[in-house]
């Protein structure tokens, strides 16, 4: 996971397999930045994705939203995209193809 820093949001980047065995470190980064800024999960090299890495994606969102803040998911990947869909809460999602769409 790669992690840079703007001015009005981070970027968490992800590779490979978001599942049981690799979500923690994702997560407590997430709901860390998720309470005080804007957080952007760049999803475009993400292999798979179980239900611990989307639970952590919308635990995320939850979590931005209470302190004012969002989650986005940037440039999911086709499998990404499956598993997002498979939630049934795409509407909830926030998804971008660029940064520069950031609040």
């Amino acid at each position: 996971m790669q992690e840079k820093h703007s001015s009005n949001y981070v970027l968490l980047e992800l590779e490979g397999s978001i599942n049981y065995y690799t979500f923690s470190d994702f997560k407590v980064k997430l709901f860390f930045f998720a309470h005080d800024i804007n957080v952007v999960v760049d999803l475009s090299k993400v292999t798979a994705i179980d239900s611990s890495g989307m639970s952590a994606i919308l635990g995320g969102c939850i979590a931005a939203e209470n302190s004012g803040n969002k989650l986005y998911v940037m440039q999911p990947s086709r499998e990404a995209l499956r598993a997002i869909k498979a939630t049934g809460f795409m509407d909830e999602i926030p998804i971008i193809f660029s940064v520069t769409e950031v609040i």
